[in-house]
């Protein structure tokens, strides 16, 4: 019998009340493993040294613990696209927190630039998960959308290992493939 690994999800995210409803949702799935992040910093460190099938990014967070709230979700996809990473970010902040339901935006729905859209944020919102980022379905949401829109992960996660052992460093595209992966991709 073959067992399958648990896909590697990071989640990058600063609200306690947050954290745990995407602590709830993902501990029902045996096929997941979650790691997360509080801040900017702590998630780039974790971006850059694991093998993450997905990240999944608050759009405000503080850049380091203590520190005021940022638009640095963009950043993190920026990054995450740079390691061929699928990412999406969830935001609840685009009417400075009152809304009721969460946002989420994802890399193939043609965000031609992150930062820019950082800047933008209520033209880049792609889809409402109906709940508040504190409820569970709001991250079920999220991951089953990436899971239906990804192509093969499994074979995606191979092809990363495999050129991860070859050569004895992760894949990093490079600029102009990160382009071709998002365009208007400006690292």
């Amino acid at each position: 019998m073959e067992t399958t690994k648990p896909l590697e999800i990071l989640v990058v995210e600063d609200k306690e009340e947050n954290i745990k409803a995407a602590q709830d949702y993902f501990k029902t799935r045996q096929d997941v493993h979650l790691d997360v992040a509080t801040n900017y910093d702590k998630g780039l460190r974790k971006l850059r040294e694991g093998m993450y099938a997905f990240g999944i990014f608050d759009l405000e967070l503080p850049r380091a613990e203590g520190s005021e709230p940022e638009k640095l979700g963009c950043e993190l996809a920026h990054e995450a696209t740079r390691y061929a990473i699928y990412w999406a970010i969830i935001t609840a902040g685009i009417d400075h927190h009152q809304c009721r339901a969460a946002f989420a935006s994802y890399y193939w729905e043609g965000i031609i630039d992150p930062s820019e859209a950082c800047m933008n944020t209520k033209e880049i919102m792609r889809e409402i998960t109906e709940t508040p980022k504190d409820n569970p379905r709001s991250w079920q949401r999220v991951y089953e959308k990436l899971i239906e829109m990804t192509p093969d992960v499994g074979e995606m996660l191979t092809s990363r290992e495999s050129y991860r052992i070859a050569l004895g460093r992760p894949l990093i595209l490079s600029p102009q493939i990160a382009r071709m992966m998002v365009p208007g991709f400006k690292g």
